[in-house]
């Protein structure tokens, strides 16, 4: 999977707030002193999903990456976007 080009609106809705470039969309926004910011339409939205999913792969993806590296190679990717 890979990340989208943000794409946040100035319209109250929901906030993606765990997504990597959930930063750089509020930039965008302070940058053009926006009164709201959503991120309904973002196509970076279905991240949201992944990351649930992480939080409970995360304590298991040492042991799993070192005993199968097909494991590793699958998961890295999506690993290293969610450093916490």
């Amino acid at each position: 999977m890979l990340i989208a080009k943000p794409r946040p609106v100035d319209r109250a809705g929901y906030r993606y707030t765990e997504c990597p470039l959930y930063d750089r969309c509020l930039n965008y926004a302070a940058k053009r002193r926006w009164d709201h910011l959503s991120c309904a339409e973002c196509d970076n939205l279905a991240l949201e999903r992944v990351h649930k999913q992480l939080r409970f792969i995360r304590p298991y993806y040492g042991i799993m990456s070192e005993i199968y590296p097909e494991f590793k190679l699958r998961y890295e990717p999506l690993v290293s976007l969610f450093k916490e």
